[in-house]
């Protein structure tokens, strides 16, 4: 298994509107930074987490936005992701799906990716693995 993205995330404005037969919906804005040995950059500007609650306690996260840097062959790329998870969820798993110019990064996507919500002192990181399928 290796760690392609470690995102820390910064979080910006946060929206949010509901009533009581539909649930709600909470945005976040958010920008952030990435660095593993896959790749290094930044969150560009426009992230959103849009967190869709429904009644009686379950809520679909549906995280997009779009990274810049340089991937592990040394080149500048950008990368697109769409994260989504259910919760409650208590092993904090996640399922991302990304879309890069990087050649590099592109070979993890015949791999099995699935990211995790990592809570430590220092914030909110959303780690991206690639586990090659057997």
């Amino acid at each position: 298994m290796k760690e392609i993205f470690a995102i820390f995330i910064a979080i910006g404005a946060v929206w949010h509107v509901e009533n009581a037969t539909q649930g709600g919906v909470t945005m976040i804005n958010f920008g952030g930074h990435c660095k593993t040995e896959h790749f290094d950059g930044k969150v560009l500007q426009g992230g959103v987490d849009t967190q869709r609650h429904f009644r009686p306690d379950s809520t679909l996260l549906s995280a997009r936005y779009m990274m810049e840097g340089v991937d592990g062959a040394g080149k500048a790329c950008k990368v697109y992701v769409d994260n989504q998870a259910i919760l409650p969820n208590p092993d904090g798993l996640t399922r991302p799906t990304y879309i890069t110019d990087s050649e590099y990064l592109q070979a993890f996507q015949k791999d099995s990716i699935f990211g995790k919500m990592d809570f430590t002192q220092e914030g909110l990181y959303i780690r991206v693995y690639a586990m090659p399928r057997e």
